[in-house]
């Protein structure tokens, strides 16, 4: 991403507040990133420690740029789960399950002094690549973000869809397997359960339960991780190469039903699972050329994110600058 080195008359202070950390940077008119943090969201232990913690970056953020001779008009936030459509509450977070019907933008308010908008957290995210990252061309597209869970934005018209009450896009809990694993959103069978990084660590230990044998059976399974997994597939381990296609297979379905709906121009795939891209890809592409309806659909390029982990932040900061 080039920036100018010109000042800009205005900043934003853009946050992406995942499952697994709390990222957040002031950002300019012309999209440089301005000094860039990122904290582990473990290390907050209540909603109330992490919206202080949150709270306490911003401020400690605003007086570093201020020191800067920036001057910061507002802050967004992506948040996962639902958001209401004036950004005034949070309706649920899979991540943060005791998040019910939170005011989190009077509560950032009152605690920083500034203007704050919140969104879904996938949405910043499409909104940043649409920016200036893979959607900057595109009006039709969506964004699916494979993290701790699923996330998705859509981009219709160039425009983010929210739906009627601001909880489009949950792509994430769509259902893959009727009779499937509980998911955390009350259902079961949700893409979520398995296209993610807890979902991988899941079907790793339930295979390794049922006698699976290989690089993972040496292991703690209540340590096991996502990148312990893919590690183990790169390498050619079976019993990962089973996780990584049963990834594939859930994600593919779950891309077809994305196509076959939304007929989108592309399809942005990103999140930190999707660094294993090429274990599940051969999966993915299978599912989607049986399923998809049209020929054009079975087409539909997967393309990866240009921005990688600022794509939040810069779709978060552009709530606050374009308004």
């Amino acid at each position: 991403m080039s920036a100018s080195s010109t000042p800009s008359p205005d900043v934003a202070i853009g946050i992406d507040l995942g499952g697994t950390n709390l990222r957040l940077a002031g950002v300019r008119r012309n999209a440089e990133v301005l000094l860039p943090i990122r904290i582990p969201t473990s290390r907050f232990t209540s909603t109330q420690d992490l919206i202080s913690g949150i709270s306490e970056q911003i401020r400690a953020l605003d007086n570093q740029l201020r020191q800067q001779n920036e001057k910061v008009i507002g802050v967004g936030i992506g948040v996962p789960g639902g958001v209401s459509s004036d950004g005034d509450v949070v309706y649920f977070s899979p991540n943060y399950p005791e998040w019910k019907n939170l005011p989190l933008r009077r509560l950032l308010s009152e605690q920083t002094g500034l203007k704050i908008r919140a969104e879904n957290d996938a949405n910043t995210w499409a909104y940043g690549e649409g920016w200036i990252g893979a959607g900057r061309d595109v009006k039709h597209f969506v964004l699916l973000t494979m993290g701790t869970g699923v996330g998705s934005g859509i981009v219709m018209n160039g425009h983010v869809y929210r739906g009627h009450s601001g909880i489009a896009g949950e792509i994430g809990h769509t259902t893959i397997e009727p009779d499937g694993h509980p998911c955390e959103c009350g259902g079961c069978g949700c893409l979520e359960t398995i296209a993610s990084a807890k979902g991988i660590v899941r079907i790793a230990r339930e295979l390794l339960a049922s006698g699976g044998r290989g690089a993972l059976a040496g292991k703690d399974p209540s340590r096991l991780t996502p990148e312990q997994v893919s590690e183990a597939a790169f390498s050619g381990d079976p019993l990962s190469l089973e996780v990584m296609e049963r990834v594939g297979r859930a994600l593919g379905i779950g891309i077809v039903n994305i196509i076959n709906t939304l007929n989108p121009e592309i399809i942005i795939l990103g999140g930190g699972v999707s660094a294993a891209r090429e274990l599940f890809t051969p999966a993915m592409n299978g599912e989607i050329r049986r399923r998809a309806f049209s020929e054009i659909g079975k087409r539909t390029p997967i393309l990866p994110p240009l921005l990688g982990e600022n794509s939040g932040i810069l779709g978060a900061a552009r709530l606050i600058l374009e308004e």
